[in-house]
């Protein structure tokens, strides 16, 4: 089992927005967004011209499995924050986050 992340790219926005809708993804996060793929785009879009944060895709053994972000690139006091989701349920495990 390996553990990659790489960029996001148009095809994983589907992905992301079913996880992030999940009410086991909501639960533990801010908000209970509704999305649709038009703002999805928009939001990949967005990330890719904002200096301060970075976001990937986590893939598990090659398959997509959820979201990691770092946010305050661009502050100069070096404080930094960072989340992350694992979306497919059946990738969530302890050999995936040992890996």
């Amino acid at each position: 089992m390996s553990v990659t992340l790489r960029a996001i790219e148009e095809g994983d926005l589907e992905n992301i927005m079913r996880w992030r809708m999940a009410e086991e993804i909501t639960r533990y996060m801010n908000t209970d967004p509704q999305l649709t793929l038009d703002g999805q785009r928009k939001w990949l879009k967005s990330i890719r011209e904002n200096e301060d944060v970075r976001y990937w895709l986590i893939e598990v053994s090659g398959a997509p499995a959820g979201v990691i972000n770092l946010t305050g690139l661009a502050r100069t006091d070096g404080v930094l924050g960072w989340a992350y989701y694992v979306g497919e349920q059946k990738l969530r495990s302890i050999q995936t986050a040992l890996a």
